[in-house]
Order: structure tokens, then C-alpha cells, then sequence
């Protein structure tokens, strides 16, 4: 290449650096121009390798995050006008971004193979298969300690002065204290037995929410009572 500069004129060396945009070659002689220009092919060369990708993959399924941890992923990922979006659009968005980010890294990487294993676990929101994986995620996590451990943290929350009470609640994944306590309540709701649920359509109508089935403000006692009872057995719940 250097050979093929020194037959040119010094003219035609500066139109080059024109069509390429390069600066301060307009005091340079030859040799110099030479160089400015070599200089400036390598460096470009040299940006314009691509780049080691990495997949991003959350530590836990959106579905099971909260607002606030929802809220981290965005800004984490360079997600904006996420501050006016509610949980489940927060959830939509961060799934989009992330199949598509993948998709770009299967289009840019050689020999890249995803397993199908690996994607079902970072968009388990998707069919209805995953929808049931949550809800047994759901079951299995609130239990007991689970209970006593969110006691706990409330317990420490309340005791604590309100100015510092906000940095707590970050530092642990919560917008505000009623986000700890409706998580105290729900592990409640889902560790009743059967009977005591179906006693109030309150107590119904959490438990469907909660395992993310279908359900209205606007149904009968008596049809959420249905409800709970055919997916309580379906789902092979027993508690005492």
C-alpha cells in the first residue's frame, strides 16, 4: 500500500484524505502525508473488529422480579422511558430487548449455538408451559421461611428512622413498606388450606391473582370459589 502512495502526487494524497475525511494533512509534504494517512487506515482497522459480544442473562426470570428490581434491569440495559411503565410492560419491554439482543448475537458471532434450555429459562413468561413453571416457583418459594424472613425485614423497617427507611428498602429490592408486606400477605394466601381460602372472596380473589390466573373484581363468590378449588387440585397442592 505504501508503494502505491509514493507513486502518486501529493494532490492526489490530499484528495484521498478529503473523500476519507481525515484532518491536518494540509502543511504535510509527501512522506509526512504518507504517513498521516497510513496512520489513519490502520487505526480504523483496527476499530472496526467486532467486538466480543456477551449474552445478557438475568439472575432470576422478569416474571418473578418486582417493579423495583424491573426498574434496575432497565436502566442497567440502557432501556429508556421506562418511569411511566407498569410491571407488565416492564416485563414485555426487558423480553423484547433481550430476544432481540440475542438474535443480534447470533448474527454477528460465528459458530454460535444457543441451547433452547438456555432461552426457555430467560423467557419463562411466554406459553403457557412457563406460566406453570412459575406458578410451581410461585409454591415453592413462599413458604414458611420465607415468611419469617420478610417478618423480619419488616420488623427492622419499622424500627428504624424515617429518613433511613428508604435506603433500606433499595438496598433490598422494595419501592415502599406495602410492597413488604402485600409480599407477607401473599405468602399467607398461598400457604392457607383450602377451606380457609374459600371462607372469604377476598382470600380467593389474591390466591388467583397471585398464581397469575384470570380472574375479576367483578365475579361471584361462588365462581371464584369454583376456580380456586379446580386449579388447587390441579396444581396437586396439600396443605394441612
Amino acid at each position: 500500500m505504501n508503494q502505491d502512495y509514493n507513486n502518486m502526487t501529493v494532490r492526489q494524497l490530499k484528495s484521498i484524505c478529503r473523500k476519507n475525511n481525515i484532518t491536518g494533512y494540509s502543511k504535510l509534504r509527501k512522506t509526512n502525508l504518507i504517513n498521516h494517512i497510513t496512520t489513519f487506515f490502520s487505526k480504523s482497522n483496527s476499530n472496526s473488529k467486532p467486538k466480543n459480544t456477551k449474552q445478557y442473562i438475568p439472575h432470576i426470570p422478569f416474571v418473578l422480579m418486582n417493579k423495583y428490581q424491573l426498574i434496575m434491569e432497565c436502566k442497567k440495559l440502557k432501556i429508556k422511558k421506562y418511569s411511566k411503565w407498569n410491571k407488565k410492560t416492564l416485563i414485555q419491554n426487558l423480553c423484547d430487548f433481550t430476544k432481540k439482543q440475542q438474535s443480534n448475537i447470533i448474527k454477528n458471532e460465528n459458530n454460535l449455538f444457543c441451547y433452547p434450555e438456555i432461552i426457555d429459562t430467560i423467557y419463562q413468561y411466554v406459553n403457557i408451559s412457563s406460566i406453570d413453571i412459575y406458578r410451581t416457583n410461585i409454591i415453592q418459594e413462599y413458604n414458611q421461611q420465607e415468611l419469617l424472613k420478610y417478618q423480619e425485614l419488616y420488623d427492622n423497617l419499622i424500627i428504624l428512622p424515617i429518613r433511613e427507611r428508604k435506603y433500606f428498602l433499595r438496598n433490598n429490592g422494595f419501592l415502599s413498606k406495602y410492597s413488604i408486606i402485600h409480599k407477607i400477605r401473599d405468602i399467607k394466601i398461598i400457604n392457607m388450606a383450602l377451606s380457609d381460602i374459600i371462607k372469604k372472596k377476598e382470600n380467593c380473589y389474591l390466591w388467583l391473582s397471585i398464581l397469575k390466573y384470570t380472574v375479576s373484581r367483578k365475579m361471584l363468590k361462588s365462581e371464584l370459589i369454583d376456580l380456586v378449588i379446580n386449579y388447587y387440585h390441579e396444581l396437586n397442592l396439600s396443605h394441612p
